[in-house]
């Protein structure tokens, strides 16, 4: 039950993060508008991107870890990789496999991003 204020305080740094990234709702390519989806702008023929991005935000909603995060920010400064982190490694086992395996999820999809032509972020 501790570590449920830990959970909830990280659910809203992180959701935080994410409105300022969704700041910006459009982008061009080739001169045609496009929304923006999470930090990334998709043209061409990188559609499959897209439902990737929606199901991570479905498994990861960025109220998920917002306190979290905020929690890394106040005990993990100057640690390079937050699973590093002291105040990390304490965590109990089902909240560091679920932020593991959604930060892994991102990065994923914005590997996916990089190696399409027509995506950005």
């Amino acid at each position: 039950m501790k570590f449920a204020g830990f959970f909830a305080l990280a659910i809203v740094a992180f959701s935080f993060i994410l409105q300022q990234v969704l700041a910006v709702t459009s982008c061009s390519c080739n001169g045609t508008v496009h929304p923006v989806v999470g930090d990334m702008c998709i043209c061409g023929q990188c559609d499959l991107i897209v439902p990737a991005y929606n199901t991570y935000i479905q498994q990861c909603p960025d109220s998920k870890f917002a306190d979290l995060e905020r929690y890394f920010g106040m005990h993990c400064k100057n640690v390079e990789n937050t699973e590093d982190c002291e105040f990390f490694k304490k965590l109990p086992g089902e909240i560091t496999d679920a932020y593991k395996r959604c930060k892994d999820d991102f990065d994923s999809i914005h590997d996916d991003c990089e190696n399409c032509a027509g995506c950005s972020f």
